[in-house]
């Protein structure tokens, strides 16, 4: 199990509140960038990303994307490429 939390800072130790934590089974990719507002959660047990957003200190689901049906089996450590704050492709090197 894997658990995302918010922090304010990086720059000391913190005890984390996993209540307030998003919980995902698996082995999840974490894909974000800088500044643009967004970032997404690419699922531990299936072949599906989700589109997160920070509101009032909690992260909030958006869209999901799912990709069986493009050969995509897992979800690995490749790159999206983030092109702007509406859009990101997911770069799948198998297939």
């Amino acid at each position: 199990m894997n658990y995302f939390s918010l922090v304010e800072s990086l720059a000391e130790a913190r005890t984390l509140d996993y209540a307030r934590s998003l919980e995902v089974p698996g082995r999840p990719r974490l894909y974000a960038a800088r500044g643009v507002g967004f970032f997404a959660i690419g699922a531990g047990e299936s072949p599906t990303i989700t589109r997160y957003e920070v509101r009032d200190g909690a992260l909030v689901p958006g869209a999901s994307l799912s990709f069986p049906n493009l050969g995509v089996r897992a979800m690995g450590a490749q790159a999206v490429l983030f092109v702007s704050d509406t859009k990101a492709y997911y770069l799948e090197r198998a297939s």
